[in-house]
């Protein structure tokens, strides 16, 4: 009488070689999916730069471009003023974007938590 069906060798052999590719697709996709969120971080922030330039500028009575001056900029002030044209998702909402003057045609920007940003005018 023949026996349809697998044999116990053969599924372990499938699941041998389905256990083989993972680990070898692993790396390579965990590495990608980590590149892409820090890709997107890195955009974001640049959005955020942009903004708090453009926020600056409208405000220019309260942020004064000296050389030495820094500015602590919300995201929540930056959402509020219409700033921010995209829904921020790698970056926490409690973090400050940092604007030092270095000179009148050079700011330097920095995201920073909340608390660890202090304005100097």
């Amino acid at each position: 009488m023949k026996q349809k069906g697998f044999t116990f060798i053969e599924m372990l052999a499938v699941v041998v070689l389905l256990a083989l590719l993972v680990v070898i697709a692993y790396p390579i996709v965990a590495d990608q999916i980590k590149s892409t969120n820090e890709d997107l971080t890195n955009s974001e922030k640049e959005i955020l730069y942009n903004s708090a330039y453009s926020y600056i500028q409208d405000n220019i009575n309260d942020y004064p471009i000296r050389t030495g001056n820094i500015f602590c900029i919300s995201i929540g002030s930056l959402s509020q003023a219409g700033k921010i044209p995209v829904t921020i998702k790698h970056i926490k909402n409690d973090s400050v974007v940092k604007v030092t003057i270095a000179s009148d045609d050079n700011l330097i920007y920095d995201m920073v938590e909340d608390g660890s940003c202090t304005e100097t005018k």
